[in-house]
């Protein structure tokens, strides 16, 4: 006979196969031309930002977590129309009892859904079959992070008409003139942000910078 613990598991993976194969079909369906692959890497970065900012609030400060409830609708509206004596009372004792709900729910880093979910992606991701790469793909690959950081010494991303394209078709255009995939294309430009949470192991054309601002150096 199984255990809980078991039980418990075996029940989460069915809960999660089943709003993983919904969500699928729903991305696939708006998205005709985006593969299982896209979907699972866009949840799993879903989940990332959805991890950060649970973070953040677990890292408040007593003063920051009253000034984030104050920012709540309801509170909000509260403070909007302004009270008696007897309505301060009130609130008062209703800010306490949200500050206090508020440090129960952000208190535990751990054991976060959304990090057990990223992780049922991720072994998604890793049971997909990989595609046969070429030699040569490989190559324009291992090319891509320093490409990427020679773009951005040259200002290529603060063009206007670059800056006017939505993420993607920028991507598009990147690809056009670099070759790599998109991903790895975005990859390499997020990780040139120092707030981003790519894998900096994996996309290193922040690496790069130097060693692109010497070669210009060079050419002047």
């Amino acid at each position: 006979m199984e255990d809980n613990k078991t039980f418990n598991n075996r029940m989460n993976i069915k809960y999660y196969e089943e709003g993983y194969n919904t969500d699928k079909m729903i991305f696939l369906i708006e998205n005709p031309e985006k593969t299982e692959r896209n979907f699972i890497e866009s949840k799993i970065e879903q989940f990332n930002q959805l991890e950060l900012e649970y973070k953040r609030k677990c890292d408040l400060s007593d003063d920051e977590v009253y000034q984030e409830i104050k920012k709540t609708g309801i509170v909000a509206n509260f403070i909007k129309r302004g009270f008696d004596k007897t309505d301060k009372k009130d609130f008062e004792a209703n800010l306490e009892d949200r500050f206090l709900k508020f440090r129960q729910k952000y208190i535990f880093k751990e054991k976060r859904e959304e990090g057990i979910r990223s992780k049922f992606y991720k072994a998604k991701l890793k049971s997909l079959p990989n595609t046969e790469t070429t030699k040569e793909e490989i190559e324009q690959e291992e090319k891509t992070p320093y490409k990427i950081a020679l773009l951005k010494e040259l200002g290529f991303f603060e063009l206007d008409k670059i800056k006017k394209l939505s993420k993607e078709n920028s991507f598009k255009v990147i690809q056009k003139l670099i070759s790599g995939t998109p991903r790895t294309i975005k990859g390499n430009i997020n990780v040139l942000n120092e707030g981003s949470q790519e894998d900096r192991n994996k996309y290193t054309s922040n690496n790069h910078i130097e060693e692109v601002k010497n070669y210009l150096d060079k050419l002047k």
